[in-house]
């Protein structure tokens, strides 16, 4: 429920909110003609007609840009749909005590892991040449202010693992999954599955506390974007993971869940 409101709630409404006070903009500024006239009466009791027109001409001005901005989602939605959509769901995109195996043997591990994934899912067509990268780390307090921050570009490997893929054809109705961390039962640590990362980023996780991951999927020349938090309590299975609503009304980008 907590990542169903906080995505629909920052999202839907604040697209809705925002759709709404353009609306009200643009017929508060196509109607001047009818307001203009009484509002410059407020100050003087016979207006100058310039001046009345200058208002209405203003008026007119401003409605016409919020008419642009209220439609402009819409109207970028179907000049340049989504290829594709990022998608995180706990109950099918994190793997809980995953037995391991010694790559070089075979032989099972004493260890299981919890592994967490982005889902990726093609609209319409085929996406070619997809890939992932983690392009930010972040720490957060109590407060979810910002403590500490990496920034940088590092490739993510489709699932499984064992494939070594940074490229994948995604298809409409066969969803792919990212692989994005792991946590181990022996050492109780997170290790970010990302490809050739330095070593500040291993050690980014070492201590529990709220992270926040964000994820960037590209193909078809277009991305889009999803920022994951994760609450870890220093166990291997003891952590909540959320997606954060990451809405833009200007430029229709909102990746919901």
């Amino acid at each position: 429920m907590g990542i169903f409101s906080r995505a629909f709630w920052g999202a839907f409404w604040g697209r809705f909110a925002a759709f709404i006070f353009f609306a009200f903009i643009s017929a508060l500024g196509f109607s001047a003609p009818l307001w203009a006239a009484r509002v410059v009466s407020w100050w003087t009791a016979n207006p100058a007609h310039a001046t009345v027109i200058g208002l209405q001409i203003a008026g007119a001005a401003v409605g016409f840009v919020s008419l642009i901005l209220m439609l402009a989602p819409p109207v970028w939605r179907v000049i340049r749909p989504r290829k594709f959509k990022l998608r995180f769901d706990p109950a099918q995109d994190i793997d809980a005590a995953v037995q391991q195996f010694n790559a070089a043997t075979g032989q099972p591990l004493p260890n299981r892991a919890t592994f967490v994934h982005v889902n990726v899912e093609a609209q319409g067509s085929n996406v070619t040449t997809c890939a992932g990268a983690v392009t930010c780390l972040e720490r957060l307090d109590e407060k979810e202010a910002v403590v500490s921050r990496l920034d940088g570009t590092r490739q993510l490997i489709w699932a499984p693992r064992e494939v070594g893929q940074v490229q994948q054809i995604v298809a409409p109705g066969l969803p792919q999954d990212l692989d994005l961390f792991r946590i181990n039962e022996g050492t109780n640590r997170i290790d970010i599955l990302t490809v050739s990362h330095p070593q500040s980023w291993a050690d980014f996780f070492d201590q529990p506390g709220l992270y926040r991951v964000t994820v960037s999927a590209y193909g078809g020349e277009m991305s889009e974007n999803i920022k994951i938090r994760l609450s870890w309590r220093g166990k291997w299975n003891d952590f909540d993971i959320s997606v954060e609503p990451t809405a833009s009304y200007l430029c229709g980008l909102a990746v919901c869940v």
